[in-house]
């Protein structure tokens, strides 16, 4: 069963549901990225990078994550 998810991490939000992660900035919260990938059951945000851990066995994606745009 896949839940809704939401992250913060240094000034952007990070929500994903299903096959999507979509990142968020600034004080409007403008969407600024998004990452489509296979269906994911859970989503976590460390440091610079994104861990999503797919429905498939011992699938985890590594992505870094994206610099907050120069306001």
């Amino acid at each position: 069963m896949c839940c809704p998810k939401l992250a913060f991490n240094e000034g952007q939000l990070f929500s994903s549901l299903y096959g999507s992660i979509s990142v968020h900035c600034g004080s409007d919260w403008l969407p600024t990225s998004m990452l489509r990938v296979d269906p994911i059951c859970d989503s976590s945000v460390g440091g610079n990078h994104l861990f999503a851990l797919h429905y498939q066995e011992n699938v985890i994606d590594v992505r870094e994550t994206p610099r907050p745009p120069i306001i």
